[in-house]
């Protein structure tokens, strides 16, 4: 399977307030699309700005099943994701650990 990345950005009046990237691949999971990286500009949440970016990468998709993972403790971000659509994959949850940090992810997945 060929990977592909994508990059999206919603900016209104020449200023970046939201970005997000998608990496198409194949995972374990069997679900090839996982949005790698989504982000708004603190000052531009709330904003549906976040919304939009999902928005697109759906588009991108064309209507396939997508997942994302977040921060364990990031109640906003988990707010957000099911708020838009998403639902927490238990089974997908991972930890990363190295000497210095370790982080504990969960997965949202969209269908």
């Amino acid at each position: 399977i060929k990977n592909e990345i994508y990059a999206l950005y919603v900016q209104p009046g020449n200023q970046k307030k939201g970005i997000g990237s998608m990496l198409l691949k194949k995972y374990k999971h069997q679900i090839k699309n996982e949005i790698y990286a989504l982000y708004v500009q603190p000052d531009n949440q709330k904003k549906g700005i976040g919304s939009m970016l999902l928005e697109k990468y759906k588009q991108q998709i064309k209507g396939e099943d997508f997942y994302l993972y977040t921060l364990k403790n990031n109640d906003k971000a988990s707010s957000f994701y099911t708020k838009n659509g998403g639902t927490l994959w238990p089974e997908a949850a991972r930890k990363i650990e190295d000497k210095n940090t370790k982080i504990e992810e969960i997965c949202y997945i969209f269908k």
